[in-house]
């Protein structure tokens, strides 16, 4: 066991370190020891702070989630595979990302762990396993194994982030959600938006890794992250703590959870398989340069931020239900119609609607 000095020590300098950071992020820091201060409308004073600093952590954290797509012809020629095969390493990732999230909530993390420690260690795995895909020499089956690592590891970032941002609000809190998870659109178009102004001048490689950098600075963010007052009080990490799983087979026979699931992998599986192959369709459809390729995914990818924003608006308005169903019903009818567009524009234009 830990000394009280030692203790003492080690918040001393933890503080420190959260408002260093905060003060090159330009954001307040607040000490997690303390209690939020609670303004007029009842909710606490510093919610709209620490969802600021949420936002930048996980578009940080999944830069590394398209890196891949956005040079897939580079990584596909150094892979010596076709490029029609290249989407099987979106698919690791996405395959990696279902698993983590399975076996995070199997094993309870979410409410056992720290929030902020669990945020940086998937931020700095899925840049260390990001960054393994530079290495020379390596093969296809180690390229999947990367990148479905990957995945997992960032099955601790974004899902997180929406469990800590639930404990900063009750009033609001479609909006919080609606800003993490356009953070996690925003972080996913990143790398086409820094190799469409780079590709010029830099190799795909350098791009990888600059994808890596990125996710370690949302490792440091993560650590300055607080907790809100209604964050249930987690155990320290402790594998032997109660209750901190649900029993298998109340979560299979509970009816609102299947259903959140099929329409979440439903529309999950349709998205990103548009995604990840909204470059190449931009470029081979439509006869685009790749530079222009990589921007218009990277627009038509980062808009949804916007989406995302207007659809946690209306569903603390209208209702969740009512406001997913919309969703869901627009993004698969442009999904059945954009590969037949003619029109670059038009079919940019779906792509942005789309996102």
């Amino acid at each position: 066991m830990l000394g009280r000095d030692t203790r003492d020590s080690y918040r001393t300098r933890r503080t420190w370190y959260m408002r260093a950071v905060g003060a090159f992020l330009d954001v307040a820091i607040q000490d997690t020891d303390g209690d939020p201060a609670v303004g007029r409308d009842g909710e606490p004073d510093g919610r709209w702070s620490a969802l600021n600093r949420m936002v930048i952590c996980v578009v940080a954290g999944m830069a590394t989630w398209f890196c891949a797509a956005a040079v897939l012809s580079e990584i596909t020629a150094e892979l010596k595979i076709a490029e029609k095969d290249g989407s099987i390493l979106t698919i690791a990732v996405n395959v990696g990302f279902l698993t983590g999230a399975l076996l995070s909530a199997w094993l309870g993390l979410a409410d056992r762990c720290s929030s902020s420690r669990l945020m940086a260690i998937g931020c700095t795995l899925a840049a260390l396993f990001t960054a393994g895909l530079t290495l020379p020499g390596i093969t296809l089956w180690v390229a999947l194994l990367l990148r479905w690592a990957a995945g997992m590891s960032m099955a601790i970032v974004y899902p997180i982030a929406c469990k800590h941002m639930a404990g900063w609000f009750k009033v609001g809190r479609g909006v919080a959600l609606g800003a993490v998870l356009g953070a996690v659109v925003l972080g996913t178009a990143t790398p086409h938006l820094v190799w469409a102004l780079t590709s010029s001048a830099v190799s795909w490689r350098l791009l990888v890794l600059a994808c890596a950098g990125i996710s370690l600075a949302g490792a440091a963010g993560a650590l300055t992250l607080a907790d809100g007052p209604y964050s249930s009080a987690v155990q320290d990490c402790d594998p032997n703590a109660k209750n901190s799983r649900p029993p298998l087979g109340h979560l299979l026979r509970n009816q609102a959870l299947w259903c959140v699931l099929v329409g979440y992998s439903g529309h999950n599986w349709e998205i990103y398989a548009g995604w990840s192959v909204l470059k190449p369709f931009f470029v081979q459809q439509f006869s685009v340069s790749d530079q222009l390729g990589s921007l218009s995914a990277a627009g038509a990818i980062g808009v949804g931020f916007v989406g995302c924003m207007a659809a946690g608006w209306t569903s603390d308005r209208w209702g969740r239900v009512l406001t997913c169903l919309v969703s869901l019903t627009v993004s698969g009818l442009i999904c059945l119609v954009i590969g037949h567009v003619e029109s670059f524009g038009v079919a940019l234009f779906l792509a942005g609607v789309w996102g």
